[in-house]
């Protein structure tokens, strides 16, 4: 059962609804590395200012928390704007898409599965393909993150988390572990999207 940080990490990507015309509009004409560099700074920024005063850093990483989360979720459809835009499909972004790139980023790969393509074909195809994947894949249930991929992803913020809450007794220590651990989460996040998007183009470039 998962309890702690790792429930709170599993209710906080359910949650996570960003508006996907907004980040379709800001980032489709940003280039790759200037979107990744903007994400991965703003989240470091956060991580060090929420653990800038010791004994208080518990309130302040609540709320990195959640913005990290927020963020990794806006930076990971940001990848997929650039590439859909770059390649002629548009916003066909899709709530499922997050749900896919967290599987992937956990160590599991949708793609992978038998019969998950179906028939699909022009645009429409490509969100199609987003909700059926997370569907076969088990990894969302409306609004949900289900199954092992819920366990993976709130075992990966919990170790780190936990390093972040016992540096951030250490003056100055926990300001650079926590801007060290946001950053790499994002890394790490925007990763999988840019494998996840890339597959998503050539597959429906591929129809």
């Amino acid at each position: 059962m998962l309890d702690g940080i790792g429930d709170v990490v599993v209710k906080g990507f359910s949650s996570v609804t960003p508006d996907l015309d907004d980040i379709y509009n800001e980032a489709s004409n940003e280039t790759m590395s200037n979107w990744l560099t903007t994400q991965k700074l703003m989240v470091a920024s956060s991580g060090a200012a929420s653990m800038a005063i010791p004994g208080a850093h518990m309130a302040g990483m609540a709320a990195d928390l959640a913005f990290l989360m927020n963020r990794m979720a806006v930076a990971s459809y940001g990848v997929g704007a650039i590439h859909y835009e770059k390649h002629g499909i548009g916003n066909e972004l899709s709530d499922e898409d997050f749900a896919n790139v967290l599987a992937i980023w956990s160590g599991e790969d949708p793609f992978v599965l038998d019969g998950v393509m179906g028939k699909v074909s022009g645009k429409a195809g490509v969100k199609y393909l987003a909700k059926t994947l997370a569907k076969k894949a088990g990894v969302k249930i409306g609004n949900k993150l289900t199954g092992k991929i819920a366990g993976k992803v709130a075992g990966k913020f919990s170790s780190k988390m936990s390093s972040k809450l016992l540096s951030g007794f250490i003056p100055f220590v926990g300001s650079a572990v926590s801007g060290t651990v946001n950053y790499i989460f994002i890394g790490g996040i925007t990763e999988a999207a840019e494998k996840y998007y890339g597959q998503m183009v050539r597959l429906a470039k591929a129809v």
